[in-house]
């Protein structure tokens, strides 16, 4: 964290390294591999509200398996997957445990929680008669700017009518599951530690975030040669970009006056890079991609937008704005404080990735501290030389 208050980070320091040890995953360098488990004529219980079902299951005649790493005793007893709706499908399937899609927030977690996945299978899956399973056409439309074929994709759309069922492969069809596993290599188990967030939290298995920024170049230049623009990152040039909310929900009350602050440490610094200003939701796709690669600098608030770092290329800095312990709780959701996308564990694989704090004021508006983002910024450039 940056800040010129040292009781700002003493108390951010004590979080961290103590009721949060377990929310900051200390070992992003740890050794990880996809595993691939085949259910022949399996059914997995699907649902994209996190509310509606506490666990993942999959099952069939003969086998069982939770899909988050523990299951505490409480959804031992619900037994919910035996009274869902059910939709049997005569194909072999492969389902990415992790692609939920809460409503809202339907962007970032597409990003973040099925894209990167689904990548690691999509050579695999190419000219086989598997299909991937997908909730929503965005997901759908992602795969198809790397070129995935659509006869090759299963859409299973979950509603507010419908938010949850037990999708079943039939008789003589395989369901493959997918999740990270450990390496295996030392001749361990490889199995994957939880933390103690998991029987309060919905999302507490994290782990498969930890592949995202390591492969999220990879996906953005497949996105870019598929669409025939990754000859621009060599002639265009790099960018400090600003990417707003561009929404009332959580908006920040000083953005403009943050941008000013941005402007001005490159004024200073006399660097080339140029300041761009975005708001990603109203934007294609594509052009999104094409602005984020350009970026030498990807500074916002925590949210969907955000979510864009995913497909950053490796040299890129990243400074994330971030709610403080009292701002946050005020904040809707079962959240820790100072909750950002480094958490996981995925944000290490950048060379520079720092958060600077916003705060509530009495009437619950909230402000960027500017000066610590000043500082991040010219803390940043000055890495360049």
């Amino acid at each position: 964290m940056v800040s010129r208050n040292q009781s700002l980070l003493d108390e951010y320091a004590k979080y961290a390294c103590g009721d949060g040890r377990d929310y900051f995953l200390t070992d992003p360098t740890r050794s990880l591999h996809a595993e691939l488990a085949p259910l022949e004529a399996g059914c997995i219980n699907m649902h994209h509200r996190w509310a509606t079902v506490k666990m993942t299951f999959a099952s069939n005649a003969s086998h069982g398996e939770y899909l988050y790493r523990d299951c505490p005793e409480s959804c031992l007893e619900e037994e919910f997957w035996h009274k869902l709706p059910t939709q049997v499908v005569d194909h072999d399937l492969l389902v990415l445990p992790s692609m939920r899609e809460p409503p809202g927030m339907e962007y970032q977690h597409a990003l973040l929680d099925f894209l990167p996945p689904a990548w690691t299978v999509l050579d695999l899956l190419r000219n086989s008669s598997t299909k991937l399973v997908v909730f929503s056409p965005f997901q759908r439309r992602l795969l198809a700017t790397l070129g995935f074929p659509s006869e090759q994709v299963l859409e299973v759309p979950l509603t507010d009518d419908r938010p949850a069922l037990l999708l079943c492969a039939q008789r003589g069809r395989t369901m493959h599951l997918w999740r990270v596993g450990g390496s295996r290599s030392s001749g361990s188990s490889g199995a994957l530690p939880s933390h103690p967030y998991q029987d309060g939290r919905f999302d507490g298995d994290l782990w498969h975030r930890l592949i995202d920024f390591q492969v999220g170049p990879e996906i953005s230049d497949a996105i870019a040669q598929y669409n025939g623009f990754a000859e621009r990152s060599f002639w265009e040039p790099r960018l400090v970009v600003f990417l707003q909310r561009c929404t009332d929900h959580r908006a920040l009350e000083n953005e403009q006056r943050a941008l000013e602050a941005i402007s001005r440490a490159l004024l200073k610094s006399n660097r080339t890079e140029e300041l761009l200003s975005i708001c990603t939701g109203r934007e294609d796709f594509l052009e999104q991609v094409q602005k984020v690669r350009q970026a030498r600098l990807i500074i916002g608030e925590h949210g969907g937008a955000m979510a864009n770092t995913v497909l950053a290329r490796s040299d890129t800095g990243v400074i994330e704005l971030v709610a403080d312990a009292a701002a946050q709780k005020g904040m809707e959701g079962p959240w820790p404080p100072y909750k950002s996308y480094f958490y996981g564990g995925l944000g290490a694989a950048f060379p520079f990735y720092r958060v600077v704090l916003y705060e509530a004021d009495p009437r619950g508006k909230l402000w960027v501290r500017l000066d610590d983002l000043q500082t991040a910024v010219t803390d940043f450039l000055n890495r360049l030389g």
